[in-house]
């Protein structure tokens, strides 16, 4: 038995399994990322400096991307940056350019 592993690059692997010290034979895995699910944003907090953070909970291991708009025009949107799991299952997203804007319509956007 083992323990989960975090943090393990997404691609193709070579797993080789132990059994009292006998290795099996190796075999080609593949690890994905975890499929998203619908997001609800939670802690909207205006921080002293006048940068804006929320967070969210979702899929443990899942990739997101942070995108904001002054409209609702999707051409309009502007990438921000990459979301940060704080723990698992558990992402954050500080905008550091909310304080040269007023207003911000936010997306959060997974691959």
């Amino acid at each position: 038995m083992s323990l989960p592993i975090a943090n393990f690059p997404i691609g193709h692997a070579l797993a080789t399994m132990f059994v009292n010290g006998t290795p099996s034979e190796s075999r080609d895995i593949l690890v994905f990322t975890p499929p998203a699910t619908p997001i609800v944003l939670t802690n909207p907090t205006k921080l002293p400096n006048g940068s804006f953070r929320f967070d969210f909970t979702n899929t443990p291991g899942a990739i997101f991307t942070a995108l904001a708009s002054t409209d609702l025009t999707p051409d309009t949107r502007t990438m921000l940056g990459d979301v940060k799991e704080i723990s698992p299952g558990n992402f954050q997203f500080t905008d550091l350019q909310a304080t040269n804007n007023s207003q911000r319509h936010y997306q959060v956007h997974s691959p």
